[in-house]
């Protein structure tokens, strides 16, 4: 199913309950698998409590997904999914995860030495493997707005004076629905309304246009592990 036969799908979900429960258990089977990529076992729809929470997570996700912006839904779903099981294990205590060496390479399996399982910290683990997801997913987003990932790097603003003006236009897109809604819709800045909003020139604004709007959709999205780490390197 395409990207936009899924948008259909999601508008319908939300205008019609019963539609939702029908959607819903079309992907029961995705919601299992999701749930058993962080569990890594088996999962029982009437007994594991975790199956519960994967089905609220979905029915969230169907909720909060952006129709605007043209990423899939399974995508935006499973880092949701995933996201709430992962709660719920470090809710219940700072757990250990056992994962099959089948989860590592081969040069992985001779440097551990240990021949059938192997014990890694949890929180590290899926601390990396959200991350992924949530490059992955913005990756998908920037495309639309004609962003490469590797902007980010290339276009951070090497002055801090610079960086703080930049961060102050994001934030006041941020604040104001209006401006974000124009940015998600058009795929492009509200420069005109911003320039009367702001002192800021309209140059300021577009050299470092293609920052901003990565700045903005990463701190605007469901990118918790990322925006933790972009508001710890510009002390935001």
């Amino acid at each position: 199913m395409s990207i936009s036969e899924l948008q259909e799908e999601i508008k319908k979900c939300r205008e019609t309950p019963s539609y939702r429960n029908i959607f819903m258990e079309a992907h029961k089977n995705f919601i299992l698998q999701c749930i058993s990529q962080v569990t890594k076992r088996y999962v029982d729809i009437y007994n594991d409590e975790e199956y519960s929470i994967g089905l609220l997570a979905f029915h969230e996700a169907i909720d909060q997904y952006d129709l605007y912006q043209n990423v899939s839904f399974l995508s935006f779903a499973s880092l949701v999914i995933r996201r709430r099981i992962i709660d719920h294990i470090r809710a219940q205590q700072k757990y250990k995860l056992i994962l099959p060496m089948s989860s590592f390479s081969h040069d992985d399996e001779e440097n551990i030495g240990i021949e059938n399982l192997v014990t890694v910290h949890f929180d590290e683990y899926f601390e990396i493997s959200i991350s992924k997801e949530e490059i992955l997913l913005l990756t998908q987003t920037l495309l639309q707005y004609k962003i490469s990932f590797s902007d980010l790097v290339r276009l951070t603003p090497k002055h801090k004076d610079t960086k703080k003006r930049v961060f102050s236009i994001v934030h006041i897109i941020l604040q104001n629905p209006a401006f974000l809604n124009f940015l998600l819709q058009n795929k492009k800045l509200p420069i005109a309304l911003l320039c009367k909003e702001i002192y800021i020139s309209r140059i300021t604004i577009e050299r470092h246009r293609k920052y901003i709007i990565a700045m903005t959709i990463l701190l605007s999205g469901p990118y918790e592990n990322l925006q933790k780490y972009v508001k710890e390197v510009h002390n935001l």
